[in-house]
Order: C-alpha cells, then sequence, then structure tokens
C-alpha cells in the first residue's frame, strides 16, 4: 500500500516503510550487503551471499547461536519469533535502554542463497520490529530469471541478470549507474525534475549536450 515501497537490488526484493530508503550498499566478494535508513537512523541491515553449494539451515542456526552468544548476555530479553515462512528464522532482543534489534536469517528452498537481515529500533518503535520483520520476510523474493528488477529511491527497472553493477553515483536529481556484462559497458542516468530540464530545450539537445560533456565518454 502507501505505506510500504518495493526495494529491489541485485536480484533480492522485499517491502519496506515508504520513508526508508538505500543509504548505502556493499560488495566483498561474493557478499552483497545494503543499509535502509529513514529521517533519524539507520532501520535495516541486509546481507546475501550465493553458495556455490548446498546450505543447510540448521547448521545456519547452531552457528548464529555460537556468534550470538555476546548479544544475548547483553539483552534485558530474547524471544525467538514464530508463525514465519518456511525457511526463515528471527529473534527479537529488547536492551536495557528499550533498543530493539530482530535479526533474521534465511535459507531459500535450494540451499544456494543465504540473507542475514537486522532491523533497528528505538524506544519509540517497540511495537513495530515483529511487524516490520514480518513485512520484509513475507515480501522477500529472489529473482533468478532473465530480467532482474531494481528499484530505490523513485528509480524501477529491469536488466538482463549478465550485468553486474560496477559503479554508481547517486545525487540530489540524478542518479547515475554503470553496469558490465563481459567486454560491454552500459550506463544508466536518471535525471528528476524532467519538466524543469526541459522546459527551454528540446530532449535531443539537451541530451547530446549532457552527453559530449560526459568525462567517461
Amino acid at each position: 500500500g502507501k505505506d510500504t515501497h518495493v526495494f529491489a537490488w541485485d536480484g533480492v526484493s522485499f517491502s519496506v516503510p515508504a520513508d526508508w530508503n538505500l543509504s548505502s550498499y556493499d560488495y566483498r566478494g561474493p557478499v552483497i550487503s545494503v543499509t535502509l535508513e529513514d529521517d533519524e537512523a539507520v532501520r535495516l541491515d541486509v546481507e546475501w551471499v550465493r553458495s556455490k553449494t548446498r546450505v543447510e539451515l540448521p547448521l545456519v542456526a547452531q552457528r548464529y547461536a555460537r556468534m550470538s552468544e555476546k548479544l544475548q548476555k547483553s539483552a534485558a530479553c530474547m524471544e525467538e519469533m514464530h508463525g514465519l515462512p518456511s525457511g526463515w528464522m528471527a529473534f527479537l532482543y529488547t536492551m536495557p535502554d528499550r533498543r530493539t534489534l530482530v535479526t533474521a536469517f534465511h535459507v531459500t528452498h535450494t540451499g544456494r542463497l543465504f540473507c542475514f537481515v537486522r532491523v533497528h529500533g528505538d524506544g519509540a518503535m517497540q511495537k513495530e520490529p515483529q511487524r516490520l520483520i514480518r513485512l520484509i520476510v513475507s515480501t522477500f523474493r529472489t529473482h533468478e530469471d532473465v530480467l532482474i528488477p531494481w528499484a530505490f529511491y523513485d528509480v524501477a527497472f529491469s536488466l538482463r541478470k549478465e550485468f553486474h553493477l560496477a559503479s554508481t553515483a547517486f545525487l540530489a536529481g540524478r542518479k547515475h549507474m554503470v553496469f558490465e556484462w563481459r567486454l560491454r559497458r552500459l550506463y544508466l542516468w536518471f535525471f528528476s525534475l524532467a519538466d524543469v530540464l526541459l522546459r527551454e530545450r528540446r530532449l535531443e539537445e539537451w541530451a547530446a549536450d549532457f552527453l559530449n560533456h560526459h568525462k567517461e565518454l
């Protein structure tokens, strides 16, 4: 609905509150991570990796239990969330200062993609974490078809999965993305306020002038 929007990035998509937007992303080898925030603070961290070997959820749960011992000790209380879609496990931590943290992890039915999610809440969001994580996991999708959706800010498009993201430059009113596929390089620009940019110039004139002044070209 109007209170949410779909975020899609490099083969993964899910719904988030309308005021959560991309603040950073990172590629560390096969691991892809994104961070979303609202006007006040970071609200969501998501990491995913595609594995060449099958990943089993029970083994992931055992490893997580060992890695989260310090977090459990520092929390005022911890509870496991139930009733989640297949392949998901989630835990709600409430800190002594009333901040909350929901951690969730997911293994797809093929066992080839593993995802780790963290939802951060403050004292004012105590009633929200469970609703938010259920929104994310219930709408979480992986995309393995020929065309992969991308959606963030006011941008939305689909692109062949062979293209890999090489660089970005997100500025006010202008989003620039560069993709690569073998010896091909694809440049995408998205401009806001087209009615202002084209008020006194035809589209072809404006586009030719912009491209002629672009250093990479």
